[in-house]
């Protein structure tokens, strides 16, 4: 399978490896790039490193940002609107045989499924770690990763920010979080905003996302954190200061839990791989 990525995206790839099915991209977008209505000839998965994106795709508009995975089937039309920041991502693209393996053993590609953090995108965050820091051979990585994809049903899809689906009472749970960056937000206090019990929202979450309020909370908290790293130079202690975390160390477990790196480790590959 040859590099496709140039023939229908904006971006600048700054590093391509092709192996097992698979070529992974390396990409980065200028602020307010703009992909008018398209279609990928082949599936992808793609991570946001650093950056803030608008994807609209089968009627719905999703706002994604670091650490957020978008799966899109092949052939799936939608539009593209990267933020005031750019975008920095990892975009893994698979051959038809692929896609269709990963469609029968896991369920993947029957749509597009946008989410923030979780399985797919810790998993995705080892790859590009690995593939960065070249200890390995890229083909042992690409293999791993897909050993390592989650079973679709175990993927909590994001809510879009408009759309079909919009509007219901965990879209509004989540806009509230996402607002507050996860700091400080109680139970109780966001069950009062939206006017329904804290055991309905517990359980909102939980089918919804796979995870309770206060673990969402924890997951924006990192996902914050993966943008200040990746765009500023402040000190750790200031992130975590500001970001909602009781101290540095704890900051490190959170972002560490989430990501499978450490937050110096993550800053050090995001920047780097903004410029080569």
């Amino acid at each position: 399978m040859g590099v496709l990525l140039s023939g229908i995206t904006q971006g600048r790839s700054t590093r391509s490896v092709a192996a097992g099915g698979a070529v992974v991209h390396q990409v980065v977008y200028t602020p307010g790039a703009f992909m008018p209505t398209h279609a990928h000839r082949r599936a992808n998965i793609t991570l946001v490193l650093a950056g803030s994106v608008d994807d609209e795709a089968e009627g719905d508009l999703f706002r994604a940002g670091a650490l957020s995975v978008v799966i899109k089937p092949s052939s799936i039309e939608h539009r593209t609107t990267c933020g005031a920041r750019g975008l920095r991502t990892l975009v893994v693209e698979l051959d038809a045989a692929a896609e269709k393996r990963l469609c029968g053993t896991l369920g993947m590609f029957r749509r597009c499924v946008w989410m923030s953090g979780g399985a797919m995108a810790r998993q995705t965050v080892r790859l590009w770690a690995g593939l960065r820091e070249g200890l390995e051979k890229p083909s042992s990585l690409i293999d791993a990763w897909f050993a390592g994809l989650p079973d679709a049903r175990a993927l909590h899809p994001e809510p879009p920010a408009e759309g079909r689906a919009a509007g219901g009472p965990l879209a509004a749970a989540l806009t509230e979080l996402v607002l507050r960056g996860g700091a400080g937000v109680h139970t109780a206090e966001l069950a009062r905003s939206l006017s329904i019990h804290p055991s309905t929202l517990r359980r909102l979450f939980q089918r919804g996302l796979g995870v309770g309020v206060m673990a969402r909370a924890r997951r924006e908290r990192v996902r914050r954190t993966a943008e200040r790293l990746a765009m500023s130079r402040e000190s750790m202690a200031r992130i975590a200061a500001e970001g909602g975390f009781a101290d540095q160390s704890h900051l490190c477990r959170d972002f560490k839990r989430e990501t499978g790196l450490s937050p110096g480790r993550y800053r050090e590959l995001v920047q780097a791989a903004a410029g080569t």
